[in-house]
This record gives C-alpha cells, structure tokens and sequence, in this order.
C-alpha cells in the first residue's frame, strides 16, 4: 500500500496530502475531510483527463450502509476506493442533510443527524461527499458527526467480473442529487437518498456480494420505513445507462487529445 513520495501520478481529490505524511511519518494529525457536491466530482471526473489514468485506476471495492444508532438515526453511505495503480485505499461519507439556514457548519455545509434529518420540514439539500484525508475511517465518521454509528448492510464489488469505477458511482449520485434538490422530512430525505442510491447499485451490480446484518433496519425511523419503489429505482437506473454512454465517449475522447499533445 506504500508509495513513495515522487511517485507521478495519483487522484489527489480522493487520496490527499494525509496519503503522504502516512508515508513519510506516523503523525497523528488528522487534516479535514475533502468536500464536494455531487456536481463538483462529477465535473471533475468526468470532464477533465489527468496523465497516467487516474480515473480509470480508481475503483470502488465496497460500500456500507451506515445509521447513526442516535437522534433520527441518520443514514449515509460509506464508500471504500481503492488506486490499483498505488494501492492506496481510502473512505468517503456519502449523504443527504438539510442546508442550515444561517452560514455553513465547519466542513460542511450541514450538520448531519441534527439540521440534516428532523428540524424543518422543507428546504434546499446538501448532498455531499466527504472524502477521509488520510483513509482512516473511523476519524472520518467521526469528523462527519455521524457516531456512533452502525453498518447494516454492505455490497462488495468484483474488479474483474463487474467492476465499479468511482466516476461511474460518481455519476448515479449526480443524476440522483440532480433530480431532487429539495430536502423534504417526508420524502426526500436521508433515507430517500441512501435507500434509492443503494437500491440502484444493486441493480446495476447485480454480481456484488451482499451482506446484511439487518435489511428492515435500512430506511427505518421509529414507527416508519422508506422503502424505494421499483419503477423510481428503474428511471434513475436508466437515466445513468444514459448518461454514462456520454461520459465514456467524453472520457475516451480526452485521452486521445491528451495523446496527440504529449
């Protein structure tokens, strides 16, 4: 997983600077999460090719559904990446919150569990990723607000079989987030916005390994349960069938440009 510190080449945007002080020392400061809306890493995934591959070494290995065992029992989703190029392995929260209505919380722009799930009922959403600085997951949910913490179920991706790129992940939350904006306690919420993500990656991976440790506890808020239907899970799914054919012509039509100027 080492790699040396004038090695060419990585995704700084997910694996950041902490990446290098692992390797250079065993400091213990931790820097902040690397945060982005959906529309920020998709443009920058999907939009602009860097030397060396970056995006296409940069695969997803697994994903957790994570609640909060406290307050609404907010629901995110934990992402492990993984450069096969490096070896580096990082985390990244995924979730829904409610914008605050005053100036951003530190790292954020909600403050998940408390603004992001229970208070008014309406408002604008703030989808984000929020990427570890130094891939340790436990300072990461941490810094996120979100302990304590439980994973009910998990999804386990093949490289070789069925790989997911995280452009490609990247892509599904954009489409998602693109098409509802608006937090909304009884619909658009957390649990809407994990609960459909999730139920489109096991559609659209249908070889990943599924473990759970509870699927009744997913989506669940005292005496209520989101459950995702079928016919919206299928429109996201098809939209990102859509969409992805287009990122991959814009993709491969980068590298060729970057070819012809090297």
């Amino acid at each position: 997983m080492a790699q040396s510190l004038g090695s060419p080449y990585r995704l700084r945007d997910i694996f950041p600077p902490g990446f290098d002080s692992r390797v250079s020392s065993q400091s213990s400061w931790s820097g902040e999460p690397y945060t982005f809306t959906p529309g920020q890493l998709y443009d920058k995934l999907t939009y602009q090719y860097t030397p060396g591959g970056c995006i296409q070494s940069v695969l997803v290995n697994s994903v957790w559904y994570g609640k909060q065992k406290t307050g609404v029992r907010h629901e995110f989703i934990l992402v492990e990446v993984e450069d096969i190029k490096t070896g580096f392995v990082n985390y990244i929260v995924l979730d829904r919150n409610k914008k605050p209505a005053a100036g951003p919380a530190k790292g954020n722009n909600a403050t998940p569990g408390t603004g992001g799930c229970s208070q008014s009922s309406c408002g604008p959403a703030s989808d984000a990723f929020r990427v570890s600085y130094d891939g340790k997951e436990p300072e990461l949910v941490g810094q996120c607000l979100l302990l304590p913490r439980r994973y009910v179920e998990k999804l386990e991706f093949d490289h070789i079989a069925e790989p997911l790129y995280l452009y490609q992940l990247v892509t599904l939350v954009h489409i998602l987030s693109r098409a509802s904006n608006t937090y909304n306690l009884g619909r658009e919420n957390c649990y809407w916005f994990s609960g459909v993500l999730w139920e489109c990656l096991r559609e659209l991976r249908p070889l990943a390994t599924h473990i759970s440790r509870g699927p009744k506890r997913r989506g669940k808020f005292g005496l209520l349960r989101y459950t995702p239907d079928d016919e919206e899970k299928q429109k996201y799914c098809n939209a990102f069938k859509d969409d992805i054919v287009q990122v991959e012509e814009r993709l491969k039509q980068s590298r060729q440009e970057y070819a012809w100027r090297s």
